[in-house]
């Protein structure tokens, strides 16, 4: 069997790392896998991941996300290779490949979000019911998104299927704690972790709030993006600039997990989480905003704890439950642990053979 996956870039962020490992595994399993990234991108580290498993990755390098030459660079990637499966992952990468229609036996979708401006447009509703039609299959990451896509696009229901994401559960369960001092935290100050690019979705800003009423609690952010500045000045003047601790892009998050007390997810939507499961596979609580999919994979006061989505007071609240609660903490890493085991890589990758072979 060859695959091709196709997706926008290979910066490191969710559906981007998912893919990688994805891909990986599959070689791993004698799956001939490749990968086709759209637009150019500066971070090579999963590029090169990818490159070292034996993954052969096509970089089109195109600079503009609307460049009407991508679907014929598409057709042609694919003119001389026989692949069985074309699975395409985000906008705008999906949308070009359905327009490419590249030459294979099936195409499949992965839809990654329960929330997306296009749904709500209705001049735009003929056109995503063209797009979503060319494919055969649409992989859905939870429940919620295929509830949401489904209420927009009815007709197509019968398509779409629910195949959780998943993480190396084994790796982050037995990494070993970074070490506090080297991250500036002090080695008895209660710690919560966030891993999240920075974008309005994910609301940095009621984490900082939270961290003003929450004495001596310092605040890992690890990640990249637009409104990092923003979030920088933010804590300065909410006067917790001494802790919060903005780290960038880091490749030992499982160890940055292990170090810490509990890890925060404060998004005003998502799709799915696999930040929260990786902290979860770590075995720390988390505490994470009451929206579509969080709750669907944090099970409040058994895996973690839900607050209302931008309430910093809430918030707090419920992190100072974690912390000052010795017997709600162990039943709620007792229980991350155990919620992360239904989102296993090698149940993913099982679940997408199985897809793939029907």
């Amino acid at each position: 069997m060859r695959i091709l996956n196709i997706i926008n870039n290979l910066q490191p962020a969710g559906a981007e790392s998912l893919l990688a490992e994805i891909a990986i595994a599959l070689q791993k399993k004698g799956v001939h896998s490749e990968v086709a990234t759209l637009f150019r991108y500066p971070e090579k580290s999963l590029y090169q991941r990818l490159v070292q498993s034996g993954v052969v990755v096509h970089s089109l390098d195109f600079s503009f996300r609307y460049d009407m030459r991508i679907p014929g660079a598409l057709r042609r990637l694919a003119e001389n290779t026989s692949y069985d499966i074309v699975h395409a992952n985000l906008f705008p990468a999906f949308y070009w490949t359905a327009l490419a229609r590249p030459k294979c036996k099936r195409m499949i979708l992965t839809e990654h979000n329960t929330f997306n401006r296009r749904q709500h447009n209705p001049l735009l509703k003929p056109v995503e019911r063209f797009v979503y039609g060319r494919y055969n299959s649409i992989v859905c990451i939870t429940n919620s998104v295929r509830d949401s896509l489904a209420t927009s696009l009815p007709l197509l229901a019968e398509r779409m299927s629910v195949i959780y994401n998943g993480v190396d559960t084994e790796r982050f369960r037995d990494a070993r704690p970074a070490n506090r001092q080297e991250l500036g935290v002090p080695f008895d100050a209660p710690l919560c972790i966030m891993v999240s690019r920075f974008y309005k979705p994910k609301d940095h800003k009621t984490v900082i709030d939270a961290a003003a009423l929450v004495p001596d609690l310092h605040v890992l952010f690890a990640g990249e993006g637009e409104l990092e500045p923003a979030a920088k000045r933010h804590a300065q003047e909410a006067g917790v600039g001494s802790r919060i601790h903005f780290l960038g892009l880091r490749s030992d998050i499982p160890s940055l997990l292990k170090a810490s007390d509990l890890c925060v997810h404060s998004s005003y939507n998502e799709g799915f989480s696999l930040a929260v499961v990786e902290a979860m596979a770590c075995g720390i609580p988390v505490v994470a905003s009451d929206v579509r999919a969080l709750n669907e994979i944090v099970q409040d006061k058994v895996s973690g704890l839900l607050f209302d989505c931008g309430d910093p007071k809430q918030l707090a609240q419920k992190i100072g439950m974690v912390l000052h609660d010795q017997v709600l903490n162990a039943k709620l890493r007792q229980g991350a642990l155990a919620r992360a085991d239904d989102f296993s890589l090698k149940n993913t990758v099982s679940k997408l053979l199985t897809l793939y072979n029907s």
